[in-house]
């Protein structure tokens, strides 16, 4: 029997998105899909954008070509690749007959112009509308009318964690039928927690020098609850022992705001504002970080929890939104915006070495079920119900 075919999404590697989570999203599913490639009942090929964002190309192996190596941080636009793929991925896809896939629901075909599905990462702006949307009156109304009528339009949808699927179909009034929940994998070759000879000496100059550290890994968005990490960071006393590291591409107002209420809270010393570290150390940040604290008021999947449990490291993530659906039982889980709650997990994990060492056990069994094989098994299973519509 013929296999069907598929074109998958890869434009979003030719903008910032690369260095995001939907960037690893891509190459994560390019390679699960690779190593299910001869028994698959799909034949996937990918579509990528020129790095000008001025036209789309039709790749024979999407794994070979996801395999380039991850850039410094160039903000290319998002816009310009939305753009793109509405002016061009119609006549692309229709020479190609079968199911196109988007990685990245911002920009999808002319209406009714070919048969598509596409991965909801998140919905943030919709969720925290009064810190994402500008305050334009009427515009959240019409913001989510437009968000409605656009995921209305593909075959399915796959999102990456109930969660998100739980926003899809509440706050976009989808048919929870239509809907599909693939969570995302983990490269083990990568994030894994045997460390190599003399690598912790080697992030010294990252993490200001020896010893232990309290690592935050990610964006400086006021969602992601960093002034109450900072709090509990200096009322645990785990200052006097420990800095905390921040490492990420943080705005120089936010910077500027981390650093004045560290110097209010008494713990300027330690605090450490790391900036963007390139991708290859990450998972040794990772494994030597005597705590790994991630919280966030949302999140459409969590990536770093889920890469930082399985190097090892002790992890406290934040309760609602898919953090500790991802989690599981393989981290602590305390609310958002309570410092105290932060305070006493924070205190806990640092200090008490059973609890530190539980923590690590569970986080790498839990990390150890999340796979890109089987994100590809199950996303295979998705095309195959859109194909059945």
């Amino acid at each position: 029997m013929a296999r069907s075919g598929v074109l998958l999404d890869l434009t979003p590697l030719e903008t910032i998105s690369s260095l995001r989570g939907i960037g690893r999203y891509v190459r994560g599913l390019a390679s699960g899909l690779a190593q299910l490639a001869n028994e698959s009942a799909f034949h996937v090929e990918g579509v990528a954008a020129t790095p000008d964002l001025k036209r789309l190309f039709v790749v024979e192996n999407p794994f070979e070509y996801c395999l380039r190596p991850v850039t410094a941080p160039i903000p290319k636009s998002p816009a310009r690749r939305r753009r793109l793929i509405q002016r061009q991925i119609a006549s692309l896809a229709r020479e190609r007959p079968g199911l196109l896939h988007l990685t990245d629901p911002n920009g999808m075909p002319p209406a009714n112009s070919v048969p598509f599905t596409v991965t909801c990462h998140d919905l943030i702006p919709l969720v925290l509308h009064r810190e994402y949307i500008a305050p334009i009156p009427y515009w959240f109304t019409v913001y989510g009318a437009i968000a409605r009528a656009r995921y209305r339009r593909p075959c399915r949808i796959l999102a990456v964690s109930q969660a998100t699927k739980r926003d899809v179909v509440e706050r976009l009034k989808i048919d929870q039928k239509h809907v599909d929940v693939v969570w995302h994998g983990v490269d083990h070759d990568l994030f894994h927690p045997e460390s190599a000879a003399g690598e912790r000496a080697q992030l010294d100059a990252i993490v200001g020098g020896p010893g232990p550290y309290i690592l935050y890994l990610g964006a400086g968005d006021p969602r992601k609850d960093l002034d109450t990490l900072l709090t509990a960071f200096a009322n645990s006393g785990v200052h006097r022992q420990a800095r905390l590291v921040f490492c990420g591409n943080f705005s120089t107002e936010r910077a500027r705001a981390l650093t004045s209420q560290a110097a209010r809270l008494g713990v300027s010393a330690a605090l450490v504002l790391a900036g963007y570290v390139p991708e290859s150390v990450v998972p040794a940040l990772y494994r030597h970080a005597a705590v790994h604290a991630f919280l966030s008021r949302y999140e459409g999947f969590g990536l770093p929890v889920i890469e930082a449990m399985a190097c090892g490291a002790p992890t406290i993530t934040s309760a609602g939104s898919s953090l500790d659906e991802v989690a599981g039982q393989g981290a602590l889980i305390v609310p958002c915006r309570e410092p105290d709650a932060l305070t006493a997990a924070l205190r806990a994990a640092f200090f008490d070495s059973e609890l530190r060492l539980a923590l690590k056990q569970r986080g790498i069994a839990r990390a150890a079920t999340f796979t890109w094989q089987r994100c590809a098994e199950q996303t295979i299973a998705f095309w195959q119900r859109a194909l059945e519509v």
